[in-house]
């Protein structure tokens, strides 16, 4: 009966735990939240930065190298994949057109 007892006490506890670390985890999105909007027209302006650009330049072109080697494997683990992604690129290149001529929807992150 002891060991219910203390097995009962100890769940309790837990989910008590469990409820308030996800208290402090909405508490901290709304806090980190905050702090991103009041940080964004400051990151803004530093995009403008020299040294920004030619990180982003960077990030950019490792994307692009990234993505080149994993249609590559893609391509060498299935040839059917070549046809898949040329498709998908006929399909994002429609769309940043249509983005373009103000006809699709807009842009999401």
């Amino acid at each position: 009966m002891k060991r219910i007892l203390a097995l009962c006490l100890g769940a309790g506890l837990l989910l008590g735990g469990v409820q308030s670390a996800l208290a402090d985890e909405d508490t901290l999105k709304k806090e980190i939240a905050a702090i991103d909007k009041e940080l964004a027209p400051i990151k803004k302006k530093a995009n403008a930065d020299p040294d920004v650009k030619t990180a982003q330049d960077a990030v950019k072109a490792a994307q692009d190298k990234l993505v080149a080697a994993q249609e590559a494997a893609m391509i060498k683990l299935d040839p059917k994949a070549k046809e898949l992604l040329d498709k998908r690129k006929k399909l994002s290149d429609e769309l940043a057109a249509a983005r373009k001529a103000g006809k699709g929807a807009p842009k999401t992150k």
